[in-house]
């Protein structure tokens, strides 16, 4: 079908499934001294408007799903952290009706010692307009992106209980 996805069938279901990477990642990013979360704003083309959801991407071949955290969360809000600093909190499917994409989802407090340096977009997130947006916790329930609830509510759980296991 094409780079990442290739249509696949079940009998009578057609689905998409992820090809030339291993699935995808979603970083819930808090920065406690600001109260607020960091999540980007871009154009996605398949509902044809901007979205703002939280940073993350699809994961390289040669990559983990936590060295895919690291650079999604430089390229596009320019935070510099190491894998230790990433909460995990499992994955979810992402479409079950639609696709077998497993999303990997992290946590991330952002403070006064994480490095942040000036937001440098690459070529496709110029192309997408993409900005980085600072949101309070009640600002999020609006958003469209379900799976920007998902990771905040896992980040809340996780927050508050630090033996919790996600899948």
């Amino acid at each position: 079908m094409n780079k990442y996805l290739k249509l696949s069938k079940y009998k009578n279901w057609e689905y998409v499934t992820r090809i030339n990477c291993k699935g995808g990642v979603i970083v819930a990013c808090y920065n406690k001294i600001l109260n607020k979360y960091i999540l980007v704003e871009q154009f996605r083309p398949p509902i044809n408007k901007k979205i703002i959801e939280f940073p993350g991407g699809l994961i390289k071949k040669d990559e983990s799903p936590e060295d895919t955290c690291l650079r999604e969360l430089t390229e596009e809000v320019g935070i510099y952290v190491n894998k230790k600093e990433l909460i995990n909190l499992g994955y979810v499917y992402s479409a079950v009706g639609l696709t077998d994409e497993k999303i990997y989802i992290f946590g991330l407090i952002v403070d006064d010692k994480t490095t942040i340096k000036k937001f440098s977009p690459n070529a496709s997130e110029i192309s997408n307009n993409l900005k980085i947006v600072l949101l309070s916790e009640n600002e999020l329930f609006r958003l469209e992106a379900a799976k920007v609830l998902t990771a905040w509510a896992r980040l809340k759980k996780k927050l508050e209980d630090p033996n919790y296991f996600f899948m």
